[in-house]
């Protein structure tokens, strides 16, 4: 057999491969594009996964081709151990690259799952979920596969979700929808967006704000949040992950609190997660910090300086509904550290954009996992009040206004101290500094029987500027009081006497005081309100006679305008005062017994120190006249000897 020959057989033969491997090619895809054949698969499938899962799995319909490299499921219903149905898909779709399968490659694009519902359930805390059974199944083959498969994805997009959570041991139900969510890989970084994403939940309790119409709307049992979020992430793997939010706004339509953007960088490795440039809107607040750490195990979390302007009204329907009408713009800033049951605030530092109002602080919150032994506590240093800030501050509250034209005679407002909130329970201590005298007070608000409690103190306080009374003079205090603030017992009260005083009483002991040219000491005053009028007494106890003074005044704006009624008391002495009187007179003769003789004694001194300089001053004497002899022997001798010298020269 020739050359030529062998080549013709061999070409014929490789061309009959070639029709054959074409032929088989084309009726393997006439086959996967005949419904009848994708049904057939679609069977096995679904009966693959029944086995595998151990529970019934149903597709209502596939649709698939080699030539656009598509699948197309319609209609997948999957059910729980329980043979609840816990998983519906109306559709799911994706476009799949098929040459990358053979290098354990899996590369989807335009995935899209729509009409997603999924019942969840965990009937303990103990025991394992509706849906663990699913994990479990795919972790196991992930652990069994020899070759690792890599996985990507260029788009993707999630509609229509409805996922239901409930727990039966603690009940609680957790709702969450999603509108639709996007995803996309474009230039190494995996961007989302989630649009209205909203979640609600319930504890079966009442809301916490039943009862309690001051207490803010916001109550972890109770969301109905909505948020719309977008950010994309550009590093993760199995330690490690980078992400950014680049917008998100938050709304809980049941408490009002209303996060209109927040944006920051993440990243995460194994034991911490760091944050940067963070930024949060609410209508009228804008906070941010550079930088925060949290570390997992243990917990704790420290930030950089937070720092911003905020309006109080933005928390007002949330957490304090007395904060409704506080619009005055505050800048803040604070450096925020704590951990799992513990937060610290530091270098905190609030002012409003005039400065008129200052405040400098530092604090804590204790117990934060502990609901009745939650403890904060803040140290004031200093906080200072000018012009008509103080006015201002309280107008923005709905409450009574009591003594506000005496607030303006305070002028600056100084106050260092401390303040205290336990469970229902506020306490208050420092010294308030004014232009007319400083006091030093404790306060003590009771949530449980609305009972405020206190007392001052003041070594002069200038009462004739204060009430505008110029008859009276500086006076020094002490005093404690009693103040009703329970408006429902307060409410019974107006409707039986009227009135627009506090109710309550005070009592107070004044070691010095002065009316017009009168100076009286150790005075003891009380004062009890109703509400309608308001009643005291002074009085100064003397020996024989006690001065009395009985007052009343029914507004505080006109308090110089009081009623006034001055009286004596006469009183015989008790053996008390009988005793008293012969100690005083004894310590009298006593004094005066020991006056004569320290003045004897005084004379007896006197005398001898005169005495002693006398002959001191004799011996002085004495003592010059020796001197002055010697010292003219001293000279006579001297001029003889030179009278006898000259001689002894005439001689020679």
């Amino acid at each position: 057999m020739n050359l030529k020959k062998i080549l013709l057989i061999g070409l014929k033969i490789s061309i009959g491969i070639l029709v054959t491997v074409l032929l088989l090619l084309i009726a393997a895809a006439v086959l996967l594009h005949n419904e009848s054949f994708q049904n057939k698969i679609l069977k096995d499938v679904t009966q693959l996964l029944s086995e595998k899962l151990d529970t019934k799995v149903q597709i209502d319909s596939v649709s698939f081709s080699l030539y656009g490299q598509y699948i197309h499921l319609y209609g997948i219903e999957v059910e729980d151990r329980e043979q609840r149905k816990f998983l519906q898909l109306d559709t799911l779709s994706t476009s799949i690259k098929l040459w990358p399968l053979l290098k354990n490659e899996v590369r989807l694009s335009g995935t899209k799952v729509a009409g997603l519902r999924a019942e969840l359930y965990k009937d303990s805390l103990h025991t394992p979920a509706n849906y663990q059974f699913i994990i479990d199944a795919f972790k196991s083959d992930k652990k069994k596969s020899g070759k690792k498969v890599r996985f990507g994805m260029s788009r993707g997009r999630l509609s229509r979700v409805k996922i239901h959570y409930q727990t039966k041991e603690k009940p609680y139900d957790h709702d969450i929808q999603l509108v639709s969510a996007e995803y996309r890989h474009k230039g190494g970084r995996h961007l989302f967006t989630i649009n209205q994403l909203i979640y609600q939940n319930d504890n079966h309790k009442p809301l916490r704000r039943t009862g309690k119409p001051k207490r803010g709307y916001f109550d972890e049992g109770h969301f109905n949040a909505i948020a719309n979020l977008e950010g994309y992430i550009d590093h993760f793997d199995k330690d490690s992950i980078h992400a950014v939010l680049t917008s998100a706004n938050i709304f809980d339509r049941r408490s009002g609190l209303d996060v209109r953007n927040l944006t920051f960088q993440v990243a995460t490795d194994k034991q911490n997660i760091y944050l940067h440039d963070v930024n949060i809107s609410l209508p009228g607040t804008m906070l941010t910090f550079s930088e925060g750490q949290a570390q997992l195990k243990p917990f704790s979390y420290h930030t950089s300086t937070i720092s911003g302007t905020t309006i109080l009204k933005d928390i007002a329907k949330p957490f304090a509904l007395v904060l409704g009408n506080f619009t005055i713009p505050l800048r803040l800033s604070v450096d925020l550290s704590g951990n799992d049951s513990t937060m610290y605030f530091k270098n905190v530092n609030v002012s409003t954009v005039d400065h008129k109002l200052t405040i400098a602080a530092n604090g804590n919150i204790l117990q934060l996992n502990k609901k009745r032994a939650l403890n904060v506590n803040f140290h004031v240093n200093p906080m200072r009040a000018r012009g008509n800030i103080t006015q201002r501050i309280i107008n923005q509250f709905p409450v009574k206004k009591f003594l506000m034209k005496q607030l303006s005679t305070l002028g600056t407002i100084t106050y260092r101290g401390n303040f205290h909130v336990k469970w229902h329970r506020e306490a208050f201590e420092g010294t308030l500094g004014t232009q007319v005298g400083n006091l030093q007070f404790t306060l003590d608000l009771n949530e449980d029987t609305k009972y405020l409690n206190g007392s001052i103190f003041t070594d002069s306080i200038q009462l004739d500027k204060l009430f505008n009374m110029p008859k009276l003079g500086k006076v020094s205090c002490k005093a404690s009081f009693t103040f009703d603030y329970s408006k429902k017992r307060t409410a019974q009260v107006r409707k039986k006497l009227g009135g627009k005083l506090p109710i309550g009483s005070i009592q107070a002991e004044v070691p010095e005081a002065n009316y017009k040219s009168l100076k009286i000491k150790n005075v003891f005053a009380n004062i009890r309100s109703n509400g309608a009028i308001a009643q005291g007494n002074l009085n100064v106890k003397g020996k024989s006679i006690d001065l009395l003074c009985a007052f009343s005044f029914t507004n505080t704006d006109s308090i110089q305008k009081m009623k006034i009624k001055p009286g004596l008391k006469f009183h015989k002495y008790t053996d008390e005062d009988k005793a008293e009187i012969e100690q005083k007179k004894e310590q009298k003769r006593a004094a005066k017994q020991q006056k004569a003789a320290e003045k004897a004694a005084a004379k007896e001194q006197k005398a001898a120190e005169k005495a002693a300089r006398k002959q001191q001053k004799a011996a002085e004497k004495e003592a010059r006249k020796q001197q002055k002899a010697a010292e003219k022997e001293a000279r006579k001798q001297q001029k003889a000897a030179e009278k006898a010298a000259r001689a002894n020269e005439k001689k020679q």
